[in-house]
């Protein structure tokens, strides 16, 4: 089983390298052009009360961590952890562009085991990761380890729309239209038939929430965005 894991990772982290400088724009296009819209939602969940220094999982190439500064923060410094380093590297361009390479840390690592140490961080922020992830509650776990307590975990993601008809309509387009439109484009399309199987494996809400809870988060908050099209989960670190 561990070693099934770990090719799968592998062969993960190939196709984000094969597409990374196409991923901003293919984000648009599976997002319906909304993706900006949600990750800044995501930031506003941040607490503003105060310095803060932020964790970033599967940061890819920056755009929530930009995010993260165009919301009203005192932030510290964002730690940005990604497997694929072609995904990094566009994110140290476009964090170099914005003036932040003093504050904003990038490096290749795993979601699931942090080199942080314990209690360090007053905020972990993890956008459209999961999906990608073989086993997401080692993640869960690890953001809980190093967050500070009484300090947030936000989970930004594709759902499944709960209405009926738009569901339908919404799981045709990203397994049909997108997934073509994105194998067209970066000229790998074989890439995104595997981004679009992880896909058809997006969290169930539930068994995330219960995942949360039981790695030892509570005041979970559940926001639906676009008539359900993606998610919000929020949850704060409580001492064991």
């Amino acid at each position: 089983m561990e070693e099934t894991m770990v090719i799968k990772n592998m062969e993960t982290v190939e196709v984000f390298d094969r597409i990374a400088v196409w991923y901003d724009f293919i984000n648009k296009i599976m997002s319906l052009g909304m993706d900006r819209v949600w990750r800044k939602k995501a930031s506003e969940l941040l607490d503003n009360s105060g310095s803060i220094r932020v964790l970033d999982l599967a940061c890819g190439t920056g755009e929530q961590i930009l995010s993260l500064f165009s919301s009203k923060l005192n932030i510290i410094s964002v730690n940005g952890i990604d497997t694929s380093e072609k995904m990094l590297t566009q994110a140290r361009k476009r964090i170099n562009s914005a003036g932040l390479n003093q504050i904003v840390f990038l490096e290749k690592g795993d979601a699931r085991e942090l080199r942080f140490k314990d209690d360090f961080f007053d905020a972990v922020t993890m956008s459209f990761g999961l999906s990608s992830i073989p086993n997401y509650q080692e993640v869960i776990n690890e953001a809980w380890r190093v967050l500070k307590a009484d300090c947030p975990l936000i989970i930004l993601d594709l759902a499944n729309p709960q209405a009926c008809r738009f569901r339908r309509m919404y799981t045709f387009y990203v397994r049909h239209i997108a997934s073509f439109a994105g194998g067209f484009i970066t000229g790998a399309p074989d890439a995104y038939l595997n981004l679009r199987s992880d896909l058809e494996k997006l969290p169930d809400i539930e068994k995330l929430s219960s995942q949360m809870k039981c790695a030892g988060f509570q005041k979970l908050s559940i926001q639906p965005l676009s008539s359900g099209a993606a998610m919000l989960i929020k949850g704060k670190k409580r001492n064991r």
